[in-house]
């Protein structure tokens, strides 16, 4: 009798879509500002996908061009102009707005299905998982 060998197995591979994280708002080095730039390092540390606008300060620009060459890939920056700002608003799952945004534009990526996480605001219900309602997340700024 000869012996059995076991069949090889075969890995299958599945596409992996990253979370998308996109900011379409400026950075003006604020000390709220400094502490998103933390969590978007943070959040590329985790496999997410972080974009933003190249607004704001010098020096909160040259944090996000660090952030740039350390998570190739996952940290881009856009020049600001309404196609990249499009484009972040197209392929994010959420976007986060430092300041309350006007409701046209809050309206316009809620459509396009992409949660807001935005400063209290009259336009936008925070998210209550026990309830299961809300169309978004509010912070306190």
């Amino acid at each position: 009798m000869k012996n059995a060998v076991a069949p090889q197995t075969t890995e299958t591979k599945f596409a992996t879509k990253h979370f998308r994280v996109g900011l379409i708002t400026s950075l003006d080095g604020s000390a709220g500002e400094k502490l998103v730039l933390q969590a978007f390092e943070a959040m590329c540390e985790l496999g997410f996908v972080v974009s933003v606008l190249a607004l704001g300060s010098e020096e909160i620009q040259k944090k996000c061009m660090t952030l740039s060459e350390k998570y190739v890939g996952q940290f881009e920056i856009l020049e600001s102009t309404p196609q990249n700002k499009k484009k972040i608003t197209s392929q994010s799952d959420v976007v986060l707005f430092l300041n309350t945004p006007e409701k046209a534009e809050l309206e316009a990526v809620m459509k396009k299905g992409i949660v807001p996480i935005t400063p209290h605001c009259q336009w936008l219900e925070n998210f209550d998982a026990q309830a299961e309602k809300g169309n978004g997340f509010c912070f306190s700024s």
